[in-house]
């Protein structure tokens, strides 16, 4: 081997050395960014939830207003007819 191919081999060398070392570096750090990613995720997945969770008991609290609404306005409209014939019989 003459010294032109020693040269060139050297110099391959040390690129597939740099190139091999920024592969396990890149590949680590995608792997560190994904898991992080995933562990984002999965607390938005969770927030998610508890808003449903939270939507969905508001729901049923509302749905028990509406079917309350009609017996309070009946005894309110009650309360108010006693109200006005106590106020009439003591006007009298």
């Amino acid at each position: 081997m003459n010294t032109t191919e020693q040269i060139l081999l050297i110099i391959l060398s040390a690129f597939l050395a740099i190139f091999l070392g920024l592969g396990i570096a890149l590949i680590v750090g995608i792997t560190r960014l994904v898991k992080k990613v995933n562990a984002v995720a999965d607390s938005a997945q969770e927030i998610i939830e508890k808003a449903h969770d939270i939507a969905d008991k508001v729901e049923n609290v509302s749905d028990i207003f509406k079917k309350s609404a009609g017996p309070l306005a009946l005894g309110r409209t009650l309360m108010n007819m006693v109200e006005t014939v106590i106020k009439h019989k003591k006007e009298k």
